[in-house]
């Protein structure tokens, strides 16, 4: 892991809240040919906020080597620019000691940098879906009662956006969605009292215009079973400046 760590603090709503910034693993592949070219830089968060995010997504707005050549983000049909859910580091100590937050880790991807390149500087955002901070961007419907049509909710008509559930079975949740303004920043499958249901991983389709998403359950679907649909709004996300010096490339 490279030794570079970075507390800032998120800006607007959480100002109290310090994040820290951890550069993990860096995949350098300078090749000339136009496949699995690239630069993918992981960056490992933590902090108190993280307990309620349902998403996370780093906006680049400047980076180069220490050549001074400008390096733009990697365009792929999977880095479209919108929030993932936020995935677990591996691993969770440190020296033998458990650490204070649990600590999340996403994904740079760039393009390559000059072949003789030996270090990086980049200027970022985290952004974090907290949909805590806004009870107005949290819309909640039983699956069942919605499913196999498309969701015809007043909260959902100004976003643009169309989701159809599919009916639940015992191990799966599913559905599709079409969502062209980028107004939806994550989709939650929970238990009738609202607790969020364990997962096995999922898998996603993606077709003109819209996406499939199937999503592996760890335990059998409860009855009532409830998705939570997460709306980014101006008061719904967190954002957090980043600026990394003098990362080492393999």
């Amino acid at each position: 892991m490279k030794l570079i760590t970075i507390l800032f603090l998120a800006s607007t709503l959480l100002a109290q809240a310090a994040l820290n910034v951890t550069v993990g693993d860096i995949s350098d592949k300078r090749t000339t040919g136009k496949f699995f070219q690239g630069l993918d830089v992981e960056l490992k968060i933590s902090g108190p906020e993280m307990a309620n995010c349902k998403g996370v997504r780093v906006v680049l707005k400047k980076a180069k080597d220490d050549s001074g050549k400008a390096i733009p983000e990697k365009e792929s049909m999977f880095n479209d620019g919108r929030f993932s859910e936020p995935q677990k580091a591996f691993g969770g100590f440190n020296n033998g000691k458990k650490k204070e937050f649990d600590e999340y880790q996403l994904k740079l991807e760039l393009e390559n940098p000059d072949r003789s390149a030996k270090s990086l500087t980049v200027d970022a955002t985290v952004e974090l879906l907290v949909p805590s901070q806004d009870p107005n961007s949290i819309l909640t419907v039983e699956v069942a009662k919605v499913a196999d049509q498309p969701l015809a909710h007043d909260g959902l008509k100004a976003t643009g956006a169309t989701i159809t559930f599919k009916a639940p079975t015992a191990d799966r949740a599913a559905y599709t969605i079409s969502d062209p303004k980028g107004k939806i920043g994550s989709i939650e499958f929970c238990s009738p009292d609202g607790e969020p249901l364990k997962t096995n991983g999922r898998m996603s389709s993606n077709f003109p215009g819209s996406k499939s998403i199937n999503i592996n359950l760890r335990d059998k679907a409860p009855a009532g079973m409830v998705a939570k649909i997460y709306l980014i709004t101006d008061k719904s996300i967190v954002s957090a400046p980043i600026k990394l010096s003098g990362v080492a490339l393999p």
